[in-house]
């Protein structure tokens, strides 16, 4: 797993999860449009969002927003999860590039 973590692919996309994050946090607060670059992260953080105020928070609140950690509010998550996402996506990238070079 570390060996992965020092590739170059790995880096790149660990990078791009990193800057992305913090782009969708912008976005988030100056735009009502979501940041195309970032969807899949977005859309995963609003489910996390809506699953963590269901279980976690008090969902019958008028400020159910409130009732969870403030790390695991929304924008906060759309950096956490676009990280995580992009950094898994790029280990198996790297994967299967090291599986088709080993197959060639």
């Amino acid at each position: 797993m570390l060996e992965s973590l020092k590739s170059k692919i790995v880096i790149g996309f660990i990078a791009y999860g990193f800057f992305m994050g913090l782009i969708s946090i912008y976005f988030f607060w100056h735009s009502d449009a979501p940041l195309i670059l970032n969807l899949p992260a977005i859309w995963i953080s609003n489910i996390i969002y809506g699953l963590l105020i269901e279980y976690l928070g008090d969902p019958s609140s008028p400020h159910a927003h409130y009732t969870i950690p403030w790390i695991l509010r929304i924008p906060q998550t759309y950096f956490i999860i676009s990280l995580i996402f992009w950094s898994v996506l790029g280990i198996l990238v790297d994967r299967i590039v090291k599986i088709l070079r080993q197959s060639i």
